[in-house]
């Protein structure tokens, strides 16, 4: 079925025809490589746009033509509060260059009107090509056409109706340009995700496709996936705005001749996920497609998806982070092109802080200042391209990614001071907090995973490897202080943030171990009924015949494998395959610990807690719990000696994992004491913190 052929017939016709001849003297100027938009010999002129009225969008009616025939259109005013039906399509693409170097020509105007002209992209006038009709026209919304670029407030009133363009188009389409020498991998790529789409509902078809060596992992439809999802498109801030939204029909994608539906890529993704577990979906999904329409759409949940995508304009990763947090009802900031990027980042990431309500927002910074000198707690948005290979951004997005796990401070609501002037950006972010201890050793993580994950076989093995790193290298005792727990299982659990399949028995237990128990039961079951189908030699070996269910199966295997404690007695049961569960066993906590960014630091704390933060940790930085995070920060003290009011200052160096008071232990305390005084008396008990 060709999804595009049946939107055409919502589409209004136009009764243009156009000229295949680009105007001489317009030749001559593209030549050029001075372009003046004047003219006095009737030459082309550059188009001027006319004023647009509030909450007007201009609409491009893209007219009639075939083949090389020069691309026009027209401009219409529309208001998007009309209630009158009106259809067109909305681009969601990449510009994928710079329209002065491209020098791609666009006319507007009827007929043989060749007086006005803008230039576009290769990749915009791919796209238009692609969609136009021989024998009617085509009306449809493109940023680069739609919108004066040059004028910045209209562009920042432009950008605060997509939650409007969007969604009341008949159809928005995504361009992934053309596929050149990747044709056929972008057809196999659509070819298995129809494949994987049709058999979302039918649990049978999927484990068939999943015992099909072509549409695994490792296959070529996984390199046509990666392939595919690699393409400039994904990376895009803006898209998360584009194509999450409600729409009247699900996105169409196009790729050269290729199309296929959104919603078909998203159900394929669903079904490859529950059917593959977790590794397999990655692999064939790849790094860009994480994200589900039905998630939350705070900014919390925003923040560390948007930081890892691309953007023409710094600007614009916060402001497309705004548009799409609007869903959920909380009115931000306006967009505001005219202020500089240092302005922006104080600004919208103080009103982020007081418009949540949460400090979940300083996990998601990177503290370092960069070019524009910016304070530790603002989000950084000069980075307008993603270095995929930066582990550095890899490292800050490790802790972040499960922070929303843990509740260090009990949900408190932060106490945060309002900035000195309503008007101009304050570097001062000023609040309440708990000091908690204060780092007295350091240790890189590359180099403690040298000594425990080198030569290891069996469980025993890595259990002494990590004991004795514990007590050598890292000189710690065998009790942890705060628990009481050994230091071995302590140690585990700091350096894998509780990720780990055995950390402890409630949370292997709990529903966020769900994926970790599932996958244990999945291996569980395949080598049982692997070993049943094989003769049996002997009766001590048989397998047994009731298999375990996941709750009882993660319950015995934590009971039999521990990590720094003994286990006391606990009675085997006949055939279960314990060889192959402790290979299991030793892989995943391989794999936990091999998983940390080694750029990250091990820390002790003068009251002996154990955490581990990122890179720029040291020796006299302090741990504070900060009332509306869910995690603790690291803070590095400064002397302040230009303001008597505030001596001292500190940077934020980023989150922490405290093993011991990552679930509120240590808030205790001031919990009780918001509960006798409230909130407000509770606060002024909080130690000042005025961060730089």
């Amino acid at each position: 079925m060709n999804a595009w052929r049946d939107f055409r017939k919502h589409l209004p016709s136009s009764g243009n025809k156009t000229d295949p001849q680009v105007h001489p003297a317009l030749q001559a100027r593209l030549s050029s490589p001075a372009t003046n938009t004047s003219s006095s010999n009737g030459e082309p002129q550059m188009y001027k746009y006319a004023p647009l009225k509030k909450n007007h969008i201009r609409i491009l009616d893209l007219l009639q033509g075939s083949g090389d025939d020069p691309i026009r259109v027209k401009i219409q005013h529309w208001d998007v509060h009309d209630e009158r039906e009106r259809a067109y399509a909305a681009l969601s693409y990449t510009w994928g260059g710079d329209p002065k170097v491209d020098r791609q020509v666009v006319y507007f105007g009827s007929r043989r009107s060749n007086k006005h002209f803008r230039y576009v992209t290769n990749n915009l006038m791919a796209f238009l090509k692609r969609i136009r009709q021989p024998g009617f026209g085509t009306c449809v919304w493109a940023d680069a056409l739609c919108i004066d670029q040059g004028n910045e407030k209209e562009k920042a009133e432009q950008v605060g109706l997509m939650t409007l363009i969007y969604p009341q188009a008949v159809q928005v389409l995504v361009w992934l340009g053309e596929p050149g020498e990747e044709d056929a991998l972008v057809a196999e790529a659509f070819r298995g995700l129809e494949v994987w789409a049709s058999a979302y509902s039918n649990k049978a078809e999927q484990t068939r496709l999943a015992g099909e060596p072509d549409m695994v992992g490792g296959s070529s439809f996984a390199g046509a996936c990666a392939a595919l999802f690699a393409r400039p498109w994904f990376r895009r801030a803006w898209i998360v705005q584009e194509v999450m939204v409600d729409f009247k029909k699900p996105p169409l994608v196009l790729c050269g001749l290729h199309e296929i539906s959104w919603h078909r890529v998203w159900t394929a993704l669903f079904g490859i996920f529950a059917t593959l577990l977790h590794d397999g979906a990655a692999e064939l999904c790849g790094v860009n497609m994480t994200w589900s329409p039905e998630e939350d759409m705070s900014l919390t949940n925003i923040v560390p998806r948007m930081s890892l995508r691309e953007a023409s304009l710094p600007q614009d990763r916060m402001f497309a982070m705004f548009g799409l947090a609007e869903r959920s009802g909380v009115r931000y900031p306006a967009p505001d092109y005219s202020l500089s990027v240092r302005d922006v980042s104080m600004i919208y990431t103080r009103a982020i802080i007081a418009t949540d309500k949460r400090l979940a927002m300083l996990s998601y910074v990177d503290p370092s200042p960069g070019p524009d000198r910016l304070p530790s707690w603002t989000l950084k948005l000069g980075r307008t391209e993603l270095t995929r290979d930066s582990q550095d951004i890899i490292a800050q997005q490790d802790m972040t990614t499960y922070s929303h796990q843990f509740h260090a401070t009990l949900q408190q609501t932060p106490v945060v001071e309002p900035a000195v002037s309503s008007t101009t950006p304050d570097p001062y972010l000023r609040m309440r907090g708990l000091p908690l201890d204060r780092i007295v050793r350091v240790h890189l993580v590359r180099d403690v995973l040298i000594h425990i994950t080198k030569d290891i076989c069996t469980w025993v093995e890595l259990v002494n490897k990590i004991e004795w790193c514990c007590a050598v290298c890292l000189g710690l005792p065998l009790l942890y202080p705060s628990t009481g727990e050994s230091t071995t299982r302590a140690f585990m659990r700091a350096l894998t943030q509780d990720r780990s399949l055995l950390c402890s028995k409630a949370a292997l237990l709990s529903e966020d171990r769900w994926l970790a128990r599932r996958q244990l039961h999945v291996a569980y079951v395949q080598h049982v009924k692997g070993v049943s189908s094989e003769p049996v030699q002997s009766t001590a070996n048989k397998p047994t015949t009731e298999l375990l269910s996941e709750e009882d199966l993660a319950e015995h295997v934590y009971c039999v494998f521990q990590i720094g404690e003994r286990s006391k007695g606990v009675p085997g049961i006949p055939g279960f395959p314990y060889d192959a569960i402790e290979r299991y066993l030793v892989a995943d906590l391989v794999g936990s610990m091999t998983g940390v960014p080694k750029r990250r630091v091990i820390f002790i704390t003068a009251g002996g807690l154990l955490g581990i933060s990122c890179w720029g940790c040291y020796v006299r930085d302090e741990i504070w719990l900060l009332p509306g995070a869910n995690v603790p920060f690291v803070l590095k003290p400064q002397l302040n000696l230009r303001s008597k009011a505030t001596p001292v200052t500190h940077k934020l160096i980023g989150d922490a994992f405290v093993h011991g008071i990552m679930y509120g232990e240590a808030m205790a305390g001031y919990e009780a004491k918001v509960k006798r005084h409230g909130e407000e008396g509770a606060a002024r008990s909080l130690m000042r913190c005025c961060l730089v």
